[in-house]
């Protein structure tokens, strides 16, 4: 009915248990892509804070606040992109489920990579 769909979470257009593995595989997809995008992004803005922190020391500006944003604009936000579109990788529907509330997206693995990276 209407009001079971309404309040339900997920409408399933058939009854095919292959749609239902291909809806979790898609949504572990997004969530893998979605940790991978953060990372790099995490990753790449330490560099573009640090000239700022400088300027706290007297050091002047080597770039203003439109060049840095455009080069970011120019950049980092289509490489995000390509993180969010990667394919599926072989080993994705082997792994046990993530438990939403004990393991969040931006958890102490993904901020040492980004941060260790550099």
């Amino acid at each position: 009915t209407e009001v079971a769909k309404d309040a339900a979470d997920i409408i399933l257009l058939d009854d095919e248990f292959s749609s239902i593995v291909h809806g979790i595989e898609q949504g572990r997809l997004s969530s893998e892509n979605l940790q991978k995008s953060i990372a790099y992004t995490l990753c790449s803005k330490v560099p573009q804070c640090m000239p700022n922190f400088m300027e706290l020391l007297g050091i002047p500006l080597a770039l203003n606040v439109s060049q840095v944003l455009a080069i970011d604009i120019g950049t980092d936000i289509w490489t995000a992109i390509a993180y969010a579109w990667q394919p599926k990788e072989s080993a994705l529907m082997a792994r046990k489920p993530r438990h939403p509330s004990l393991e969040k997206i931006v958890n102490v693995g993904v901020l040492v990579y980004a941060y260790g990276y550099m």
